[in-house]
């Protein structure tokens, strides 16, 4: 087997892994979305190393990982979180891509947004007992 399969095949197995489709892996990483049709149908016989950086970036693994034969059948890949929607691909994606500064300033404008919300959550749950409360008396 070659080092161009294997990386296909882990390049697929991660695809699976986090539940996305070869569209979505390819305009997220920043490559052609014919990327990887073209290697099955022969087009291109090896990848580019540029595409394979920024593939890897978008999965966050190393480029050991994708050369490597043995992650296409080994489990280690789990990341801590299961994103589910396409959307929180692209935003983690995106934030990955932030440099340092970048990063801080959007977790505070998160953490200020969950601050909020939480607040709300409170006053509503607050409300809706005092509400109970005069509904009670009456």
């Amino acid at each position: 087997m070659t080092t161009d399969e294997i990386v296909y095949l882990n390049l697929v197995h991660l695809i699976e892994k986090n539940g996305i489709n070869e569209r979505v892996c390819t305009g997220c990483a920043g490559v052609s979305p014919n990327y990887f049709v073209n290697y099955r149908k022969g087009r291109t016989k090896h990848f580019k190393i540029r595409d394979l950086i920024k593939l890897a970036a978008f999965f966050d693994v190393s480029l050991d990982y994708l050369c490597q034969y043995k992650n296409t059948k080994d489990e280690f890949f789990r990341p801590t979180y299961k994103l589910k929607s396409r959307d929180e691909k692209v935003l983690l994606y995106a934030f990955k891509k932030l440099d340092p500064v970048g990063r801080i300033n959007v977790s505070d404008a998160i953490n200020a947004e969950l601050a909020e919300t939480k607040k709300r959550e409170k006053e509503k749950i607050l409300k809706k007992k005092s509400d109970r409360k005069l509904a009670e008396k009456q």
